[in-house]
């Protein structure tokens, strides 16, 4: 968040090091050295004290004085832990392990920040939103008065708070969320205000292998969307000529592979060898390659798409181009089909994006991208289809969003809201998993930097689940695969990453029957 001015100042208590997070899974949390898990309270915490505190009303006058403060979001770290005994006397107490960050939001669209630590006080602001921003924020403050997302009077765990505060002249509401399952319309102010910490999400660590121990072949060829090393290119010769096989047909019979280095082109071929070959090329200074194939059920036809707008099909028996196939519509410069080729999602000459029914040979709906078509991914049974876009805001910024349609309808159901939203810089190709319940995609995993990681979100509710942690860099889009049971993710130093999708999938579904239940909240790594 930029901000017109930054202060802090030092409290000096003794500590002696900053304080370390316990060893959970979750990530998103404040490090602390020299702190332990603290002890569970025999008694219950009662929700009305507990919040109390937090219902005081914020505003210091009834002006309408655009810099009053309607609405504030206060993080809460490390009230799960305690000093380590052995470490020696503390004089803070619990607070030697705890961090309190609350962001202030006025409905003029001032925002201020204010963090207290165990070693000092320290504070951002006031900015101002733009005017875009500022007409989300307060829409989203006017809903949230009305409208709060209910937290049924229940205190989440200790190290899993999130206080909402929002009010105007004659009503205060007052919320605790957990940070792991935080409300889409709290995530959102976070996101708008350039928040540094609030979300929560489980951190599964990969296996590490370079690219000299995997042997050859690494990767199975049979793995879509992921570069494949080989020896040399079949036909340059060429060395470390990677490839990445972007289509299998239905009958398995024939394989589409994108090829790179110095011969760069996308091939077709059977069993018998090559069928069809599309070289790439450049146009002014313009690099022009296939991005995106598809078969056809029967395997007679291969719809192939470039960063070009236009369709090219082919016949896959005798290699020659086709100008149409029935269904599709007459102003597509590009077509996603679903893997039955009943839907697809058309982007029309025009610009505009149109969810549509092949069999009828009509549109479903207009979708609402906030921005240009970026990739399209259908769930295993079709069910379902995400679409990333990209927007490029008027600071230069961008904006990147993951959204989910129901195929039939072509109806809106939910957005998939990464980490730090605001700040993406790119966000690969959605990829679904356990039968359409989870949607996979790689963005940035931290604010100012701090690296990427493939995240994971429930697809039925729109929560960010998970993280894979992952490179310092993620540019290229022929870098993240699933074989089988395993996720696998390329980093520029030709590192691959290796992870059990079964079992982050296990943990996260444990955490999820925890929100549904009475029993002892989920504490993973305990």
């Amino acid at each position: 968040m930029k901000t017109a001015y930054l202060f802090s100042f030092c409290i000096i208590i003794g500590l002696t090091s900053i304080c370390r997070v316990t060893a959970q899974e979750w990530d998103g949390v404040y490090p602390r050295n020299g702190c332990v898990p603290r002890a569970p309270e025999a008694k219950a915490e009662n929700y009305s004290s507990w919040i109390e505190p937090y219902a005081k009303p914020l505003r210091k006058e009834n002006s309408g004085n655009k810099k009053e403060i309607d609405l504030s979001l206060t993080v809460l770290d490390g009230d799960d832990l305690a000093p380590d005994p052995t470490a020696g006397i503390r004089l803070c107490g619990n607070y030697c392990c705890q961090m309190r960050t609350t962001y202030s939001v006025s409905s003029g669209g001032t925002v201020s920040t204010t963090r207290i630590t165990p070693m000092a006080v320290q504070g951002g602001g006031p900015s101002s939103l733009p005017n875009e921003k500022l007409r989300s924020i307060q829409k989203l403050i006017a809903d949230l008065l009305r409208h709060p997302p209910d937290d049924n009077a229940i205190l989440p765990p200790h190290g899993r708070r999130l206080v909402l505060h929002v009010e105007d002249n004659r009503k205060t509401v007052v919320r605790v969320y957990d940070r792991a399952d935080i409300p889409a319309p709290v995530q959102e102010v976070l996101g708008l205000i350039g928040a540094t910490s609030g979300p929560l999400w489980m951190d599964f660590k990969p296996s590490v292998k370079n690219r000299q121990e995997l042997g050859v072949p690494s990767i199975s060829a049979a793995v879509v969307g992921i570069r494949v090393p080989h020896d040399s290119d079949p036909v340059t010769k060429a060395l470390s000529a990677d490839t990445a096989t972007l289509a299998i047909s239905p009958d398995g019979a024939m394989t589409v592979t994108q090829y790179f280095f110095l011969n760069p082109r996308v091939v077709l071929t059977d069993r018998l060898g090559e069928k069809l070959s599309v070289p790439d090329y450049t146009i002014d200074r313009r690099w022009i390659s296939v991005s995106h194939a598809f078969f056809t059920p029967d395997s007679r036809y291969l719809l192939l798409l470039s960063n070009l707008p236009a369709i090219h099909i082919y016949d896959t028996r005798t290699g020659k181009s086709v100008d149409t196939l029935p269904g599709l519509p007459a102003e597509a410069s590009a077509f996603y089909p679903s893997s039955d080729w009943k839907h697809g999602v058309a982007v029309l000459r025009s610009g505009q994006v149109e969810s549509w029914d092949v069999l009828k040979r009509r549109k479903q709906a207009d979708l609402d991208l906030d921005g240009n078509l970026q990739d399209v991914s259908f769930s295993e049974d079709n069910s379902l289809f995400a679409v990333s876009s990209v927007r490029l805001n008027p600071d230069s910024s961008s904006t990147f969003r993951l959204r989910v349609w129901d195929t039939n309808t072509g109806r809106f159901l939910r957005e998939m809201v990464p980490p730090y939203y605001f700040e993406q810089d790119e966000m690969s190709k959605p990829m679904w998993w356990d039968h359409g319940k989870y949607l996979l995609a790689d963005v940035r995993a931290g604010h100012w930097g701090g690296g990427y990681m493939v995240a994971i979100w429930n697809a039925q509710s729109g929560q960010l689940r998970g993280g894979f942690s992952a490179c310092d860099h993620s540019e290229d889009p022929y870098a993240v695969g699933i074989d089988k049971n395993r996720l696998l993710k390329w980093c520029r130093d030709d590192t691959l990453m290796v992870w059990d999708l079964p079992t982050a999938v296990g943990k996260i579904t444990e955490f999820e029957q925890s929100l549904n239940s009475n029993e002892t909240p989920y504490l993973p790594g305990r």
